[in-house]
């Protein structure tokens, strides 16, 4: 038995049908190209995906900045697309780090009911309703090290020629003791004097560390260990309120390699007058080696113990880290 093919032949239609809903109509254009259309009106030639695969990871900057993701992006013409992409990103950073993804497209474009989601278990979805270059962000937090998958799925009206691209970033976040809740102030050590929580000079809040020395320690530390990456840069900041005035007040930061030896100490300290919140803020990279610091508020010159110091607003950030999106990620579009 032979088998014989028979072309399909499809009138030209000068204008797009108009299908009932749930269904696609497949035609031929008046330029004699094969066309689809969809309910609604939308219509436009069959073509082929056109898509961009990572080969490899690429890094983008977790500055509280988005950067464009490097080789994934899409060239499209005017008309209606399909929309696809899928980007795995983990977060390489001393902190958590609010992890976002973008889709931008030509000025002009219109997401329909372009979607992310991620964490495949759960399904929470994200709708977007963005006109103009950006039509949809995802952001989730992550720990150091951990992963999370957006996923770019809908329709995308475009206007005008232009690109379909995908940035990432991050946000790391800052760790801030503001002291209003008692059992705060005793998650920080002290030496040379002893501790308590107050709530009669606050900076902000509701509450203070009270810090009382114990007149005989040469040097009084209030201090808490941070982890910490070779490299990476910090920033520490405490405000301190003094009852009388004190020569030597400040903020340190004491790094630590895996033994528990110490690289290096920097400070930010000096006098301090009586009756005034005064910040002290220092921003230093880690050294090599350093595995840990100690950030700590320290008085030195053996304060008496009238000499009573308050310390509010501790601020501990690492930056430097970067959002990594691993090989396989991609973004596809084809025009409907």
């Amino acid at each position: 038995m032979s088998r014989h093919l028979v072309p399909l032949e499809l009138a030209q239609l000068p204008t797009p049908p108009t299908p009932q809903a749930g269904y696609v109509a497949v035609y031929a254009g008046a330029d004699g190209r094969l066309c689809r259309a969809v309910p609604g009106g939308a219509a436009g030639p069959v073509s082929p995906w056109r898509h961009t695969l990572l080969p490899g990871d690429v890094t983008v900057p977790a500055d509280k900045n988005y950067a464009d993701v490097l080789g994934l992006h899409v060239d499209v013409e005017p008309g209606l697309h399909q929309v696809q992409g899928v980007l795995t990103l983990t977060a390489v950073a001393p902190v958590r780090i609010a992890t976002g993804a973008q889709l931008l497209g030509p000025t002009a474009s219109v997401a329909i009911d372009t979607w992310l989601h991620y964490l495949g278990g759960i399904s929470e979805m994200h709708p977007a309703f963005y006109y103009g270059s950006l039509l949809s962000d995802l952001w989730y937090w992550l720990q150091p090290g951990q992963s999370f998958q957006a996923r770019f799925t809908g329709t995308l009206n475009v206007a005008e020629p232009g690109t379909l691209s995908v940035q990432a970033g991050g946000i790391p976040e800052t760790s801030t003791w503001p002291f209003d809740a008692e059992f705060e102030v005793y998650e920080w050590q002290v030496d040379g004097g002893e501790v308590a929580h107050t709530d009669t000079v606050p900076q902000s809040g509701g509450g203070a560390a009270q810090i009382t020395p114990d007149g005989v320690a040469e040097t009084v530390t209030f201090r808490r260990q941070m982890p910490a990456v070779p490299g990476y840069q910090y920033q520490a900041g405490a405000w301190l309120w003094a009852d009388e005035p004190w020569a030597d007040a400040g903020i340190v930061v004491r790094w630590h390699d895996g033994n528990g030896d110490i690289l290096r100490e920097d400070s930010a300290a000096g006098a301090i007058e009586a009756g005034v919140w005064v910040q002290r803020v220092l921003n230093v990279a880690a050294p090599d080696g350093a595995v840990d610091a100690y950030l700590e508020v320290r008085m030195g010159g053996t304060p008496p113990s009238s000499a009573v110091l308050y310390v509010d607003d501790v601020t501990w950030a690492g930056f430097g880290g970067t959002v990594r999106v691993s090989a396989g990620s991609f973004l596809a579009a084809a025009p409907m």
